[in-house]
């Protein structure tokens, strides 16, 4: 794992857990197949770069993310045009039926936030 992040997200963790990562540090970050369970049982996937994101740092998703609220934490997630650019990316039967989802999501958003139509 990247040194800054894996620093930043141990600390965080241990906050959190009272456990700390130390292996982190060191370990190979498999995509799929590296996670922790959280306390209350929600599992983190681990990541370091995500298809179709290539040309944004974490630093830039990070900004632009929203943040939902999960058992008084706050969490930070994907913009959808960063999500839907994965998905495309990816290209797996799955990601292709959420680029619809999303695409449709996206949308309602861009509806709402345009406000309502003078006839």
């Amino acid at each position: 794992m990247m040194g800054g992040v894996a620093t930043n997200f141990r600390k965080a963790y241990e906050d959190y857990s009272g456990e700390n990562l130390y292996m982190l540090k060191t370990m190979q970050i498999v995509p799929g197949w590296t996670y922790i369970y959280l306390n209350n049982g929600y599992r983190i996937d681990l990541i370091i770069q995500m298809k179709g994101l290539e040309g944004y740092s974490l630093e830039q998703c990070y900004k632009l993310a929203g943040i939902a609220e999960i058992d008084d934490v706050k969490v930070p997630f994907l913009h959808i045009n960063h999500l839907i650019a994965n998905k495309k990316a990816v290209n797996r039967p799955k990601d292709q039926i959420d680029v619809i989802e999303l695409e449709r999501i996206k949308k309602i958003l861009e509806e709402d936030a345009a406000g309502p139509q003078k006839l």
